[in-house]
């Protein structure tokens, strides 16, 4: 309240539902005193807003107080061609990035959704963990350069 009243806020008390008294050096302190009711509540907001010594609503944002757009500014379909473009360098090794479009199983889906939030990465980066980590333990299992190897690199022998 002191805070309040240093900032030329005013304060509306509310009188409890149980019939208890609103204390005297409170109601000493505030603009109104109301009971527990949405109507009496706004009109004694709106009643001390009128009498604040103070605007305590910002005025609005017009026009020509509006932010101006960077002269230089590009624009989305600019800056999607610009990344498109980088694609083919992109990924961890620098060796391009390849889109995947799929449908799922709705349960999987879902699953997906919920152990990418829980783990707070995107359903991407959990992918392509999922991914390497298969990859990396099924080439484990192979003899490097053998023809099981080669088949499954997809490398000619």
């Amino acid at each position: 309240m002191d805070c309040a009243k240093e900032a030329g806020i005013p304060i509306i008390a509310i009188k409890p539902s149980d019939g208890k008294v609103v204390p005297l050096e409170i109601q000493t302190d505030t603009a109104a005193v109301v009971a527990w009711s949405p109507k009496e509540i706004a009109l004694a907001i709106r009643n001390a807003i009128k009498e604040a010594p103070v605007p305590l609503i910002r005025p609005t944002v017009t026009q020509s107080h509006a932010a101006q757009p960077k002269p230089h500014a590009k624009t989305a379909a600019q800056r999607q061609a610009e990344s498109r473009a980088k694609r083919h360098l992109a990924g961890t090794n620098g060796d391009g990035q390849r889109q995947l479009n799929t449908w799922l199983d709705t349960g999987v889906a879902v699953a997906l959704e919920r152990i990418a939030k829980r783990y707070s990465v995107t359903k991407r980066q959990l992918l392509e963990r999922l991914i390497r980590e298969e990859d990396a333990r099924t080439l484990e299992t192979l003899e490097f350069n053998s023809k099981e190897w080669n088949d499954y690199r997809g490398l000619k022998t």
